[in-house]
């Protein structure tokens, strides 16, 4: 999701719907994906475990608020702390794109697995119920690397997304899981199939990073988070990734 401006090579988002299933098509066919996972399978998280999670994060939201760090998520935890903010540079939302609204709006966690590990301590302890969500989404990515976390509070179209593809500028993403943390109402289409509906607290969705898919409709208070897994790759390459998608 957080990506610089599409490629040349990329299909435009403004692209046909027919277009973009059909590539769909393609892609589901390449991977022996069988037509019941193709809008997307269905998968429930501890619901306990995203309640708290849930709970941590609108307290760090307010406790960011009351520090005058508008739109940040402020943790402290084992004598350290951080406000953490959202990327601000991914033009392919329901909007036209806001850059200060959009960090706001969004929120990265650096949890990747290999590089991010001096950053578990203040997440894990700041954010009751994280690690284990964690764990849960480590135990379906079938080996794959955790590479980055994204949360979206979707009260704002800058953190809803028009059709668009995870693995854009990041061909190592291979595997998207989004889980909702609130207890309202929102969807997700991939294109090609019908919009999946979101079940409550815990109710997540896996999908190919590389499909065409887009956010649905999010009544208000909508809180969900976005884990990406993919193929682990250098320090150096991450670090000019991160970069681009405006991370540092």
């Amino acid at each position: 999701m957080a990506a610089l401006s599409p490629s040349s090579t990329t299909t435009p988002s403004d692209a046909p719907h027919e277009v973009l299933a059909a590539q769909n098509k393609l892609l589901f066919d390449r991977l022996r994906l069988p037509p019941i996972v193709h809008a997307g399978k269905r998968v429930q998280a501890p619901r306990e475990a995203c309640q708290r999670l849930h709970t941590a994060c609108r307290a760090a939201f307010a406790a960011a608020e009351a520090r005058g760090e508008h739109g940040g998520l402020f943790l402290s935890a084992g004598g350290a702390s951080k406000c953490f903010w959202g990327f601000q540079n991914y033009d392919r939302v329901q909007a036209s794109l806001n850059p200060q609204v959009q960090r706001q709006f969004t929120t990265m966690l650096p949890l990747h697995e290999v590089e991010d590990a001096r950053w578990r301590p203040l997440l894990f302890g700041g954010l009751d119920g994280l690690e284990e969500l964690v764990g849960y989404a480590k135990g379906l990515a079938e080996g794959h690397t955790l590479l980055a976390c994204h949360m979206l509070r979707q009260d704002s179209e800058q953190a809803c997304f028009g059709w668009h593809q995870d693995n854009l500028n990041n061909p190592h993403t291979h595997i998207s899981m989004v889980f909702m943390l609130s207890s309202s109402k929102s969807s997700m289409q991939v294109a090609g199939s019908d919009p999946f509906i979101y079940d409550g607290v815990g109710s997540g969705v896996i999908f190919p990073s590389a499909a065409h898919h887009r956010s649905g409709p999010a009544s208000r208070g909508t809180l969900k988070i976005t884990f990406f897994f993919g193929v682990s790759q250098s320090s150096a390459a991450m670090f000019l990734s991160r970069k681009m998608r405006g991370e540092w």
